[in-house]
């Protein structure tokens, strides 16, 4: 019964597929996120990372806690002894030096932003003038210390980072961000400007990116090699390379179309999510975590339910491709 039932759901759903295919509309490449992790492996000399920035030449530079410097070539990371770490840009009163949270960043216009265990602290190269700021938005006033990150970003907006949430200062004034806002976290480590105009933030469990109106939350293994973000530079094509203590990640965006995203999926499913002869489609585990080769599969009493949802989707498809291959995908999946 339950069989049959199924069978009569998933007709259903091809024929509204073909009715769907009848008013399909052209849509282009998007944007994919994708992420990399890089290690020893790929030429770093220990995987506990502490910083990574972009040179002025647009190198991405990553440095470890023992001291070491590597330069990325775009596939390996070389050893390059005779850069040094980049000391943080701060020349100011030594009682301000000493309750330095993070490093301080500079503005295009000459600004530098500081964050103390006080609170934050813009400082005028042409003034000289040193200001400890109170952020308010519209509806609230902030004292937030101690400050965990500053950045500026591709407009030279101020961001900062603290335990109350996260805050942007524009020509307009103030906009203040607290987890009532979207903020999905706020133990801070680090922030990157993009050049987009968004801004990365890194946690000690995970990245943050946000584009002025939309939150985006990236942990775990599949976005990071390390939760604990240390450091994050972001690339003038928007590629975002985090250091943390289990090497360097990266994430990135490719064009890529829904015909190919299908693809990518379709390889995957065929590589690791088949079982038996009869290519039951169903769920796999990682005996390793992040390490999609050690994916393995087992019988469930599911496994009819997700090999019909597989069929139903590939009957889908066929109505909207006419590809041979998702017919012959769906029968594989209604002989099962």
């Amino acid at each position: 019964m339950l069989l049959r039932a199924t069978a009569l759901f998933v007709c259903a759903l091809a024929m509204g597929a073909t009715a769907l295919a009848q008013n399909s509309v052209v849509v282009g490449a998007f944007g994919q996120e994708t992420s990399r992790a890089y290690t020893t492996a790929d030429g770093l000399p220990d995987n506990d990372v502490a910083r990574i920035s972009v040179d002025a030449a647009g190198a991405v530079i990553a440095e470890g806690v023992a001291g070491w410097v590597v330069v990325f070539d775009g596939t390996q990371w070389t050893r390059d002894d005779a850069r040094k770490p980049v000391p943080p840009d701060y020349d100011g009163p030594e009682s301000i030096e000493r309750e330095l949270t993070c490093r301080p960043a500079r503005a295009a216009s000459g600004w530098l932003a500081v964050g103390t265990l006080s609170g934050l602290r813009i400082t005028s190269d042409e003034t000289g003038d040193d200001i400890l700021v109170s952020p308010a938005d519209a509806t609230r006033s902030w004292d937030p210390k101690p400050i965990k990150a500053v950045a500026f970003d591709s407009l030279d907006r101020l961001w900062f980072a603290s335990p109350q949430g996260v805050g942007v200062l524009d020509e307009k004034g103030w906009s203040l961000y607290d987890g009532h806002d979207g903020l999905p976290y706020n133990d801070f480590t680090s922030a990157a400007g993009g050049a987009d105009g968004s801004i990365w933030f890194g946690t000690t469990k995970g990245a943050i990116h946000f584009d002025g109106t939309h939150w985006a939350y990236r942990q775990g293994k599949r976005w990071l090699p390390s939760d604990e973000v240390r450091s994050i530079a972001v690339t003038s094509n928007g590629d975002a390379f985090f250091a943390t203590p289990a090497g360097v990640g990266v994430i990135r965006r490719i064009p890529m179309t829904l015909k190919e995203k299908a693809a990518h999926y379709e390889d995957l499913i065929d590589k690791y999510h088949r079982r038996t002869p009869y290519g039951f489609v169903i769920e796999a585990y990682l005996k390793e975590p992040g390490n999609i080769e050690s994916a393995q599969t087992g019988d469930s009493d599911n496994d009819g339910l997700w090999t019909s949802m597989y069929g139903a989707g590939e009957c889908f498809a066929y109505a909207a491709t006419k590809d041979p291959k998702a017919k012959e995908r769906a029968d594989k999946a209604f002989d099962a």
